[in-house]
């Protein structure tokens, strides 16, 4: 992910979104995007990521891997610093994000938070 996102950053050419409807992977990549505009009935949603566990992976008391857990910190800080960089989020919605681990969108918070440069 961190690889697919600095070639998408420092390439030359730039990259266009319009988004309809984006959410988990298709929201990340689209915040991938130089210019990112947005249906205006179009939803943006979040998530700080989840995993999949094995039943092999899990521990005596339930608790999961330190593979595991190593999984979804890198992936989650990765996220957190990628939104930290290509957006606006106020303090409120980093709140619910970190709450609930989601946050949905509408066109007008996603300009308003600097997700997209435009609403079509």
């Amino acid at each position: 992910s961190q690889a697919l996102f600095t070639e998408f950053i420092e390439h030359e050419m730039r990259i266009a979104c319009r988004i309809i409807m984006a959410g988990s992977a298709a929201a990340l990549l689209a915040l991938l995007g130089h210019e990112r505009s947005m249906h205006h009935a179009g939803i943006f949603g979040i998530h700080l990521g989840s995993i999949e566990v094995e039943s092999n992976e899990l521990q005596e008391l339930g608790g999961i891997s330190a593979i595991s857990m190593n999984r979804i910190l890198r992936f989650r800080d990765f996220y957190v610093k990628m939104l930290e960089q290509r957006t606006k989020l106020p303090e409120s919605a980093w709140t619910t994000l970190h709450a609930s681990n989601k946050l949905i969108l509408d066109a007008k918070r996603c300009l308003e938070y600097g997700i997209v440069q435009e609403i079509f």
